[in-house]
């Protein structure tokens, strides 16, 4: 019981993505009133940083074979309810695509607390003094003077009359936050993803998109459009021309490209920013 009560401080702590380590666990056993049941901060303090270390390990490989015991009955329910007749193919596709993504979704507790959330809020003001940007920086001036930027858990709707230019904007600002390092996924409705390539290539290289249409380039204007294609293979930018998507399909795309992210180049975690 004691080694339980000290496994799921850790897991505890690892769910608010904080460190771990032997303050934290100290910490984490007082706030639940059991610090004195485990053998008080001494008993902790013994167990070394080492130790927390591997009782995390141990307590992150709990945690992914109980994620594939979850997998498991998943698709074991849908197998069984894929025979009968009355079940609608629709619904089970949703089903699934639900579990998964709740699988994938290792939820992070946030601060409630409102003399934290005062003390964050008041820190973006003080930076907006600085003249800093709170947010991601738009590529034209006078947006960022607005809204200090695309800032993080915001959602903008760009709204105006068809043909005034709402896909160009769109895709002027996913090129100025690709040109800048930010990894960006684009999910587009309306034209397809050869198209807003395109028009990446046009933003970014200055080639008028008539001559790429036409292939109307000069031999300059072949080895600056050469350049941009090697440098795109290094670019984190996603395009998904998929029609008919909602919002559990934009939310798995993105948790599918963080994972792959994390085997292939931890430095390109998760999304900055999502442009549809």
């Amino acid at each position: 019981e004691v080694n339980g009560a000290i496994y799921g401080s850790i897991v505890a702590i690892f769910e608010t993505g904080e460190k771990v380590d032997t303050m934290a666990v100290i910490r984490q056993l007082k706030r639940t009133g059991q610090l004195e049941f485990v053998g008080g901060s001494g008993k902790i303090a013994k167990l070394g940083s080492k130790d927390i270390r591997e009782i995390e390990k141990s307590a992150l490989y709990l945690v992914e074979l109980s994620r594939k015991r979850q997998l498991i009955q998943l698709t074991q329910g849908v197998m069984i309810e894929s025979h009968h007749d009355t079940s609608d193919v629709f619904d089970l596709i949703s089903k699934v695509q639900g579990g998964i993504l709740e699988l994938l979704d290792f939820k992070f507790s946030k601060d409630t607390h409102f003399g934290k959330i005062t003390k964050n809020t008041y820190e973006a003001i003080i930076k907006k003094r600085s003249g800093a940007l709170e947010g991601l920086p738009s590529k034209f001036k006078n947006n960022n003077e607005l809204t200090g930027g695309y800032r993080r858990g915001t959602l903008r709707t760009i709204a105006a009359r068809p043909g005034i230019g709402k896909s160009t904007h769109l895709v002027n600002e996913a090129a100025h936050m690709m040109n800048l390092g930010y990894n960006v996924m684009i999910f587009s409705l309306e034209m397809p993803a050869g198209e807003v390539t395109k028009r990446l290539m046009s933003i970014s290289t200055q080639i008028e998109t008539w001559k790429l249409d036409k292939n109307a380039m000069s031999n300059q204007e072949v080895e600056v459009l050469q350049r941009f294609v090697l440098n795109a293979t290094m670019a984190s930018l996603h395009i998904d021309d998929s029609a008919g998507i909602d919002f559990l399909y934009v939310a798995s795309q993105i948790k599918k490209i963080k994972l792959k992210n994390e085997i292939q180049d931890k430095s390109k975690l998760g999304m900055d920013i999502v442009f549809i």
